[in-house]
C-alpha cells in the first residue's frame, strides 16, 4: 500500500515538474519572440488623387477660403468625400528597410474643407508590411518631420494655419501594426504638404514625411 502511494506521489511530482518545465519554456519562447523597439521614418515624394467620390449629392455652395474670401464651389451637401485607393510613394530614411522605397495605399472619409476624417492605410516596404488606422486634419504640432522641407516661419505657417490663400499642411496621427517581416504595434504620425486642385479643392498631389514608433 505504502509503495503504491509512493509511486503515485512520484508520478505526480514528475507530472508537476513537466508542467513547470513546459511553462518555463513557453515563457522563454514568448519573451524571445517579443519585438524589439524601433522607429521607422520615411519621406513622401509623390502621391496621386485616388478615387474620390462625394458622400451624397453635390451642389454649388459658398465656401470661405483661407484668405477670408468667399467663392462658389461644387461640393457635397454633407461636405464629406469618400477616398479610395490613394497611392503614396517615398523612401524609408531610418529603421527596417532604410534606404529602400515604400508604397502606401489609403482610403477614408474626410471633410473637404478641414481634411478631417478617419483613414485606413496599408504600407509596404522592402522588409515589412503594416496596417495603420489614422485621423487627419489641417494643421497640427510643428514636429521635426517637416525639417527636410520647411523650417522656421515657413514650417510654422504650414502647422498653425494658412493666410493669403495658403492652405495648412495635413497632419495625421494614429496607430500602426506591422504584420509581416518585422513585428510590432506602435504610434504613427505624419505631415503631408498638399497640392490642391484649384477647381475642386481636393488633394491632387503632395509631399511630406512620417514616423512610426514601436515600443
Amino acid at each position: 500500500m505504502n509503495r503504491t502511494i509512493e509511486r503515485g506521489s512520484k508520478r505526480w511530482l514528475v507530472g508537476l515538474g513537466g508542467v513547470a518545465a513546459l511553462t518555463m519554456l513557453a515563457g522563454g519562447a514568448a519573451q524571445a519572440q517579443r519585438p524589439e523597439p524601433f522607429t521607422l521614418t520615411g519621406l513622401v515624394f509623390g502621391m496621386d488623387q485616388g478615387d474620390v467620390r462625394p458622400a451624397g449629392r453635390e451642389t454649388v455652395q459658398p465656401v470661405q477660403l483661407a484668405d477670408g474670401s468667399v467663392v462658389p464651389m461644387l461640393i457635397a451637401q454633407s461636405g464629406r468625400y469618400v477616398i479610395r485607393d490613394r497611392h503614396v510613394g517615398g523612401v524609408v530614411t531610418s529603421g527596417p528597410g532604410a534606404g529602400g522605397r515604400f508604397h502606401m495605399t489609403y482610403g477614408g472619409n474626410v471633410e473637404l474643407l478641414s481634411q478631417g476624417g478617419r483613414l485606413h492605410a496599408f504600407i509596404q516596404g522592402d522588409v515589412f508590411e503594416a496596417r495603420a488606422q489614422l485621423r487627419s486634419q489641417f494643421g497640427g504640432p510643428c514636429t521635426d518631420l517637416l525639417a527636410p522641407f520647411l523650417t522656421g516661419a515657413d514650417a510654422e505657417l504650414i502647422c498653425t494655419g494658412g493666410t493669403k490663400g495658403v492652405f495648412n499642411g495635413i497632419y495625421v496621427t494614429g496607430t500602426a501594426t506591422f504584420t509581416d517581416g518585422v513585428r510590432g504595434h506602435g504610434v504613427a504620425q505624419g505631415w503631408l504638404i498638399p497640392i490642391l486642385d484649384p477647381l475642386t479643392g481636393h488633394v491632387a498631389a503632395g509631399f511630406g514625411a512620417f514616423q512610426i514608433d514601436v515600443q
